[in-house]
């Protein structure tokens, strides 16, 4: 019998991990559980008879009676409950992501090489689904060329599913410290992982990537490694929703999607394998719906047939699986294949999908920070392929409000976001020495927009940019 502490008496926790625990009573008993609000403790600990409870999680860590540790807390302090856990010398289960930054992951890593004979697994659940290790075994047994990949988790969140079918205690006196003190720690995790100087659309993007993408990208990667490529990254609804274009070793590209703003009924996550006569699919249900029939589609075509072969339905519910072999992990001593080391391919990939996407906004022209030298730095990169050219100037403090705050168009013209050509971000002088330098013989526009201009006002700032750019000789 494993005795283990639950960290987190959150939705997932309550819906998921608390009641498979008490469905395997025959191999875990929860004698320990912790969350910062006093009255969700109360309430989980009366409702499944636990005998210890915290307010804090260190303190179940030191002194609770357990073997192990299963961490549902926010994100940003999975790493440091993870750390003191094994140093208190108890196995760890830990929901992905492990950490959000990936220093303090390599961290923990080295830590974990002092201990060697604790289980660390890291909670990829989608990665021991039946359906998608049947999808593996498809792909292994019959190998084919892959031609192109593609997958996404465009998907409704959890109140609509829990509210008409499982019970959620949600508590009202999570302390105002507590919270304070979280946003602070996911600020500063963030920071670290990311940069400080990341916009609050790059940090939701990478928190999108972290708490939902990781578990479709750690799939892929065990199925096809990690892409070797990102080749764009393209966000709306202040990165909210993503689309991903990457390049995967033998040449083929993916794409991935999320969406995670949208009310309507569905939980679209799947992966799409197409090659050429044959396409797999895997489609994922909703996990707040326990033991729902899930299934493997492959297509197989010729010239002149076609045929779908179903492999399911299946209905185990893939919680259920990783906490079965965390167990059995356990027993034996082998380490899961989701271990620390595992996760860290996750974290870097991420750190290079924002990498990207910062650099697309900052060679999108005029898009960049006060002294940014995107534009010379794309016309250097792209020079082969440059026909024409479109600069519009903008006043890099202003542009930082409108983007920091995320002000509309009308009203960032309103307060001269855009500038004369001497004033602005973009370096012509600069500009002129690359067109110089890589012989550039194409068109070049220069557009100011001046909706609030009177007449006079547009004819003069007119006349000063015609001058500066003759002055720099860009123009006759």
């Amino acid at each position: 019998m494993i005795k283990v502490g639950v960290i987190g008496l959150g939705e997932v926790s309550q819906c998921m991990h608390l009641p498979i625990l008490q469905d395997m009573c025959d191999q875990y008993e929860v004698t320990a559980v912790s969350d910062v609000a006093p009255s969700l403790v109360e309430y989980i600990q009366k409702k499944y008879r636990i005998a210890q409870s915290y307010l804090d999680a260190t303190e179940l860590i030191d002194k609770a009676d357990i073997d192990a540790v299963l961490i549902l807390s926010p994100d940003q302090y999975h790493g440091e409950y993870a750390a003191r856990a094994l140093k208190a010398g108890k196995h760890v289960f830990v929901e992905k992501p492990v950490t959000l930054c990936l220093d303090e992951l390599k961290e923990l890593i080295e830590l974990k090489k002092r201990y060697p004979d604790q289980i660390v697994m890291v909670g990829y659940m989608r990665r021991y689904a039946g359906p998608y290790l049947k999808a593996k075994e498809i792909l292994t047994e019959k190998p084919m060329k892959t031609e192109y990949l593609r997958f996404r988790d465009i998907i409704l969140e959890a109140p609509f599913f829990i509210g008409q079918t499982k019970p959620v205690f949600y508590p009202k006196d999570v302390p105002a410290q507590a919270i304070a003190e979280g946003g602070a720690r996911r600020r500063e995790h963030l920071d670290r992982a990311i940069g400080a100087d990341a916009t609050d659309e790059m940090r939701t993007t990478y928190q999108m990537m972290t708490g939902l993408g990781c578990h479709s990208f750690a799939a892929v990667r065990e199925l096809f490694g990690v892409p070797k490529k990102i080749h764009s990254v393209t966000t709306a609804s202040n990165g909210e929703h993503v689309v991903i274009v990457m390049e995967f070793e033998g040449g083929f590209l993916g794409t991935y999607e999320l969406v995670n703003n949208q009310n309507i009924v569905q939980f679209d996550a799947a992966i799409e394998v197409f090659q050429k006569t044959r396409k797999v699919l895997v489609k994922y249900e909703t996990p707040y719906l326990r033991y729902q029939p899930a299934k493997v589609e492959v297509i197989e075509s010729t010239d002149t047939d076609t045929k779908t072969t179903v492999y399911g339905p299946d209905f185990h519910d893939a919680f259920h699986t990783e906490l079965k072999l965390f167990a059995e992990c356990i027993a034996t001593g082998k380490q899961p294949k989701t271990n620390l080391e595992d996760a860290v391919a996750d974290l870097e990939l991420f750190q290079e999908i924002i990498r990207v996407m910062a650099e697309q906004k900052k060679y999108d022209n005029g898009n960049g920070q006060p002294g940014d030298p995107s534009a010379p730095d794309f016309m250097r990169r792209f020079a082969s392929r440059i026909a024409y050219l479109h600069f519009k100037q903008v006043d890099g403090a202003v542009y930082k409000k409108v983007m920091d705050e995320h002000i509309d168009s009308d009203t960032a013209f309103d307060i001269n976001v855009m500038c004369d050509l001497p004033d602005g971000i973009i370096d012509f002088a600069e500009v002129k020495r690359v067109m110089d330098e890589i012989g550039f013989a194409g068109i070049a526009v220069v557009e100011s927009d001046m909706p609030r201009a009177t007449t006079a006002q547009a004819f003069a700032s007119a006349k000063r940019n015609l001058n500066y750019l003759r002055d720099l000789k860009i123009i006759d």
